[in-house]
């Protein structure tokens, strides 16, 4: 079979909408998409926010907002794949449920009165059970991994 017989037999499914107007001056700090056949790609903006992107056409579905500073990590539940977990240098880990509005998260985490740093990655276990993320060093040099078990 050539090249050009393979291309005759394509045809267009699905197409989207681009637009190459700067509109806003803000940058893709991080990107993750769900697990196999999930339905969201995810993308961290250098302005606090997440947009989520459809991954069949990639067109934007849906703005996150609620960090007020830089989103550091995000990460999808990998049981639940609705569930988005985001870590920022506002000093929070916020979990958001794409099935519900995106405007509040549902759950919101915290370190000690002792690790109050910024959250610099974050990462959730194979069953969704166990949080885990890092912090920026302190004053004292000391350096965190803090765990929940969610």
């Amino acid at each position: 079979m050539t090249t050009e017989s393979m291309f005759e037999n394509l045809s267009l499914v699905e197409k989207s909408a681009v637009s190459l107007d700067n509109v806003e001056e803000d940058y893709v700090l991080d990107v993750a998409a769900q697990r196999g056949n999930g339905e969201y790609i995810a993308a961290t903006s250098s302005n606090h926010t997440i947009r989520l992107f459809s991954r069949s056409n990639l067109a934007n579905v849906g703005v996150i907002e609620g960090h007020s500073d830089t989103i550091s990590g995000i990460s999808w539940g990998k049981t639940e794949p609705h569930l988005l977990y985001s870590s920022s240098k506002d000093k929070t880990i916020r979990c958001w449920d794409t099935r519900t509005k995106l405007s509040k998260e549902v759950q919101k985490f915290r370190g000690s009165t002792e690790t109050e740093n910024m959250f610099t990655c974050i990462d959730i276990n194979a069953d969704d059970r166990v949080l885990c993320s890092g912090q920026e060093a302190d004053k004292e040099e000391n350096a965190f991994i803090l765990f929940w078990y969610i």
